[in-house]
């Protein structure tokens, strides 16, 4: 017996150091365990703050819980200040778009009747530099109108969304704006509508978006063709603008759509205001669209995608 226990003391000394490792790891994986449940615990108010703060819609109200007191004072302090922030922001983007409007309803009368005069002016028979000083000054009035009517798109509350309720007809916009176009530009366009794209939402804000859209690829395609087409891919509508110009760099896709940012290339060798695609993000927000530049081979290439409505499109 004596024997017995001797021969099994060598036994022990492997096994008690092997148990004891064991019994360390399982500790440590308890003791990991834990410490994630704790992390996720004491970070929660942060998650609930980063998740208030993604559901921030353009234009629209704070989310509830941003205005709830966070658990911990820390946090607290920092909810506080973005919400104080963020109402400031609110604010300020209220009075400037009160103020472009009301500066574009103040413009726009006194530019439309000028035009009026101006047109019934250029119908009767004048002498040549008169006649022509009349269409400059027609030009002009005629651009400065498009500029206050964008103007009031800008400002008119659509940085939300809208009660989109009104089925309207993206191949029949498209037809529309072709139309109206001089008959030199309505040859440099093809038109490849693969379907009506009926989609829900406000066909005078859309004429816009379209109006802009094929406005800005005529612009800068030097002359070039515009191509624009209409399909359907899986549940979005797509409208696709494609022209012949010099294209946007890569660093400008983005800030193109910023409220009168223009490029240093369209700075350079084109007139305008810098609103034109940005109402177009605007009026594609609004309806719950996205607005983007495609990389392009050659020129620009701008993609509108609509949700695609329920029903025959």
């Amino acid at each position: 017996m004596a024997m017995e226990r001797l021969e099994s003391i060598p036994l022990l000394r492997l096994s008690l150091p092997l148990a004891a490792l064991i019994a360390a790891g399982c500790a440590a994986l308890l003791s990991l365990g834990v410490s994630r449940r704790v992390a996720r615990w004491a970070a929660r108010p942060l998650t609930e703050l980063s998740e208030a703060l993604s559901r921030i819609q353009p234009g629209g109200p704070l989310p509830a819980p941003l205005h709830a007191p966070a658990r911990y004072g820390e946090v607290n302090a920092v909810r506080t200040a973005l919400v104080d922030l963020l109402t400031r922001l609110h604010e300020a983007l209220d009075q400037s778009r009160r103020f472009a409007a009301n500066a574009a309803h103040e413009l726009r009368t006194p530019l439309t009747t000028l035009r009026v005069e101006l047109e019934l002016q250029a119908e009767t028979p004048q002498p040549q530099d008169t006649a022509l000083a009349l269409e400059r000054m027609l030009r002009t009035v005629t651009s400065l109108g498009v500029l206050v009517e964008r103007l009031m798109v800008l400002a008119d509350g659509t940085q939300g969304e809208l009660a989109l309720s009104e089925p309207v007809s993206l191949s029949d916009l498209v037809e529309d704006v072709v139309r109206a176009l001089p008959e030199g530009e309505q040859r440099r366009i093809d038109v490849d509508a693969g379907t009506r794209g009926i989609i829900p939402g406000d066909g005078h804000l859309l004429r816009q978006l379209v109006d802009n859209a094929v406005e800005n690829a005529l612009k800068f395609s030097n002359g070039g063709r515009v191509r624009v087409s209409l399909q359907q891919s899986g549940d979005a509508t797509l409208l696709d603008v494609r022209d012949e110009g010099p294209g946007i760099a890569p660093e400008d896709s983005m800030r193109v759509f910023e409220p009168f940012y223009r490029t240093p290339s369209a700075r350079a060798g084109k007139q305008g205001h810098g609103i034109g695609l940005s109402l177009v993000a605007l009026v594609a927000r609004a309806h719950r669209a996205h607005a983007e530049f495609l990389p392009s081979p050659r020129g620009a290439h701008l993609r509108l995608s609509f949700p695609r409505a329920t029903g025959p499109g």
